[in-house]
């Protein structure tokens, strides 16, 4: 049996090591999110989903101890079952990552129909309404698509620009212009909401580019943690296989001559 190199070893426990951190986590947020799905009534809808990052998780952490007993007692079994496994993963989350980046437009796509519903807003829901003005206040901006024009001449409060604000764009809306208020939350400070009257500057960006943004800002964030992880696991799988080929190598040793002639010698005698 060959023997391992060192700068192959370590590199190998390390993303071992790594690869059990981020199964022990994965454990840690799906366990806090199963708690919480609990308390809604979504949590039948959601078990497929719980079950898969469970699985995620616990076969994540098992995988990385069986790779590190394999490299540390040298043992084939457990470094093919860790290559393998690695290797199948590495496929399964490259789907995921596929299919993130369709369902990234098809949920932009979503968005954009469900917010054009609203449009206009004089004849919005008011539940469609006091979301969006919870939207604009989260956001600070004004409107859907035509900015402060999609409000007509009564405007939220929330889109109302504070005089510290000097980093958003703003515009005044006119003198017919009304600000209305649509949710008590809006109301926390009377002082501040008078101040904001007085100055009758509203949010010039619209809510709708801003919400894609965030959202595409979230999506491309997960789709980056997906392939990190993926180009951990892809690596765990190439340098078991690398120890696998060292194990495989044979160890050369010096060949042993055998002869049937008497070898050579030099009769000893007494010189007393």
């Amino acid at each position: 049996m060959g023997q391992i190199h060192i700068w192959i070893k370590r590199p190998y426990i390390i993303v071992c090591v790594l690869i059990g951190v981020i199964g022990t986590l994965l454990l840690s947020f799906t366990l806090f999110g199963h708690g919480h799905l609990h308390q809604t009534e979504e949590i039948d809808k959601q078990i497929p989903a719980v079950s898969v990052w469970y699985g995620l998780g616990a076969g994540s952490l098992a995988l990385s101890i069986i790779g590190v007993y394999g490299v540390r007692k040298e043992k084939k079994w457990a470094l093919i079952l860790f290559s393998v496994c690695m290797i199948v993963a590495v496929l399964f989350l490259l789907l995921i990552c596929i299919g993130v980046s369709v369902l990234k437009e098809k949920v932009k796509q979503h968005f954009s129909d469900e917010y054009q519903t609203f449009i206009p807003l004089s004849n919005a829901t008011e539940t469609e309404i006091k979301q969006l003005d919870l939207l604009q206040h989260d956001l600070r901006c004004c409107g859907l698509i035509n900015g402060y024009q999609d409000w007509g001449e009564k405007i939220p409060v929330s889109c109302v620009c504070s005089v510290d604000e000097r980093n958003f764009e703003c515009v005044d809306p006119g003198e017919n212009t009304v600000f209305v208020f649509l949710n008590n939350t809006s109301e926390k400070d009377d002082e501040n909401e008078e101040l904001k009257m007085a100055h009758r500057l509203v949010y010039d960006q619209p809510c709708f580019p801003l919400l894609i943004a965030d959202m595409n800002f979230m999506m491309n964030w997960v789709l980056g943690i997906l392939l990190s992880i993926t180009v951990l696991w892809g690596s765990g799988a190439a340098l078991a296989i690398v120890i696998l080929c060292q194990l495989r190598r044979r160890v050369n040793v010096p060949p042993v001559m055998y002869t049937t002639q008497a070898s050579k010698y030099v009769e000893l005698t007494d010189q007393a």
